[in-house]
């Protein structure tokens, strides 16, 4: 008679857990602000972290414009406390009437000029922000707007966005 054998189980490996380059990742909530027409206008966020950007996001969650106007006319920026400009987009690059839900990433694979109105989800930025990497995190950071509409009704609507700062991590 055959002999039962036992056989031999294994065990999958565990995988090893991703590591993150950065050490923490806090989203900063900027305050609403209205831009007329034509405007520029801006508002600003005030950090303390003591550490360097190791990336930054931008999330817009609520921005439309009035009237007649649309998003051709808009160019929004972002401006770290040393004074480097990164275009989130320029003036007459994205059409529609709003943003919603929309995060400014370098990772992401899709442009925000290729993008569909309310652009919502990850787009990766006209300018780069990865431009901000390697600075201090602490000190003041601008959201500024430019309206070049000069009509009736023209305004833009700034109502929730914030910041997603990730600190690098210490070098060693």
């Amino acid at each position: 008679t055959p002999t039962p054998s036992v056989t031999p189980t294994t065990t999958p490996p565990t995988p090893s857990p991703t590591v993150s380059p950065y050490a923490h990742c806090p989203i900063y909530q900027g305050t609403p602000f209205v831009i007329l027409n034509p405007d520029v206008n801006s508002r600003s966020i005030t950090l303390t972290d003591i550490h360097r950007v190791g990336k930054i996001m931008v999330n817009i969650e609520d921005f439309s414009v009035g009237g007649n106007n649309d998003l051709d006319n808009v160019g929004i920026y972002l401006i770290s406390p040393r004074e480097k400009v990164v275009a989130l987009f320029e003036k007459h690059q994205l059409s529609e009437h709003a943003l919603a839900g929309t995060w400014f990433d370098d990772d992401a694979t899709t442009n925000i000029a290729d993008g569909l109105g309310p652009y919502v989800g990850h787009f990766h930025p006209t300018g780069n922000l990865s431009d901000f990497n390697g600075e201090l995190i602490a000190g003041e950071w601008k959201l500024l707007i430019f309206n070049d509409y000069a009509g009736i009704f023209g305004e833009a609507y700034m109502n929730d966005w914030s910041l997603e700062v990730c600190a690098a991590e210490p070098t060693p």
